[in-house]
């Protein structure tokens, strides 16, 4: 799977840009093995929802009264994929373990500013050290399946933790809301891109409408309403390459473009 490689740095107000793949290489440790389960202990700052320190054994009960924040609801859509993408790989199916994994990657994009901002450990925890050394397993020509079962395990568990984790926190700005849909759409996009890229044309079809389903009136509102030069271009983009081509217009501009 040609995961997208982001850099773990990640910032809001440059995650608001369609057009801009970030990309940061992830080395494959040996042997390959999951991590050690990450205790998370609350810092003085959690105020502002930053966490640095991680070195205490913290459970995070939730109280009956509280209801369930867009952060916590959010980040739960991702748990089915993470679980599908565990059965694939203990059915040792190369193909299903790829794209289970790609669909996660989808996923996990639209949500992941939630635990960068609150727990870089735990974020480190559940992309580089575990998603990215599962895409570099499967990658090998006769993948360790034991060993990438137990980092699919791995990665169930911490992402249970980190639900638990945020269940137990002060909500977000919800700006960091705003972002998921449009991470989520994106996602789709580059996911296109990477298997046009590939020579993989039927998957590049496939995200590419669901990226167009994705890019609902909300998402481009907030696309316009901070810069109504994106929306235009990104609007002028789908009508030259997609089902959104102007009347009339027989060919498409760019040899990138995917008909749909």
């Amino acid at each position: 799977m040609a995961a997208v490689r982001r850099s773990l740095l990640l910032a809001p107000a440059l995650a608001l840009s369609l057009g801009v793949a970030v990309s940061a290489a992830a080395a494959v440790p040996a042997p390959l093995a999951p991590p050690l389960p990450i205790p998370i202990h609350i810092s003085g700052d959690t105020a502002q929802g930053l966490i640095d320190r991680v070195h205490s054994d913290l459970h995070f009960p939730r109280s009956p009264k509280m209801t369930a924040t867009k952060e916590v609801i959010n980040l739960s859509t991702v748990l089915p994929f993470v679980q599908r993408w565990q059965a694939a790989i203990a059915r040792r199916d190369v193909g299903a373990s790829v794209q289970a994994g790609q669909d996660y990657e989808a996923a996990w994009q639209a949500v992941e500013v939630y635990l960068n901002h609150r727990s870089l450990p735990l974020y480190t925890d559940i992309e580089p050290d575990t998603q990215f050394v599962i895409d570099d397993g499967l990658k090998q020509p006769h993948p360790d399946w034991p060993a990438l079962s137990k980092l699919a395990e791995h990665l169930r568990q911490q992402f249970n933790l980190a639900i638990s984790f945020v269940s137990a926190q002060p909500p977000l700005s919800p700006l960091f809301d705003d972002l998921v849909p449009l991470r989520g759409a994106r996602a789709q996009l580059l996911i296109s891109r990477d298997a046009l890229t590939a020579g993989d044309v039927a998957k590049a079809k496939t995200f590419f409408n669901n990226f167009n389903t994705g890019f609902t009136p909300s998402v481009q509102n907030l696309i316009g309403t901070r810069s109504a030069s994106a929306l235009q271009e990104t609007k002028d983009a789908l009508a030259a390459c997609g089902p959104y081509r102007p009347a009339g217009r027989s060919r498409c501009p760019s040899s990138r473009c995917i008909r749909v």
